[in-house]
């Protein structure tokens, strides 16, 4: 899903709710990436962002070394390169979103 038709189902089930409702589409685009910015900006120094029934979102670390499973190779003299400490965002699925068969 993309973020206008994330954005349309909003209006449409906004508007169902209240007719009367004076909101547009760039509204609730703004409100889309207001949302999104802070998930990243809130994971990216450090924390974690949980979403009651959604979902949480939350940086993973990885230590960066010679050691490590995570590593670089030089083609050249086939020699392992040091990493650095780095981390990645990670989403873990909230009940709302498990699919139980």
């Amino acid at each position: 899903m993309r973020r206008q038709e994330l954005a349309n189902i909003i209006i449409r089930e906004l508007y169902e709710q209240n007719e009367e409702l004076e909101i547009g589409l760039e509204e609730v685009n703004a409100m889309i990436s207001t949302l999104l910015r802070e998930i990243a900006v809130s994971v990216a120094e450090g924390r974690m962002v949980a979403i009651r029934g959604f979902g949480s979102f939350k940086p993973k670390y990885y230590k960066g070394n010679t050691n490590s499973g995570i590593f670089k190779r030089n083609l050249v003299n086939v020699d392992r390169l040091k990493t650095k400490d780095f981390s990645r965002p990670t989403f873990k699925a909230g009940s709302s979103l498990r699919i139980i068969d």
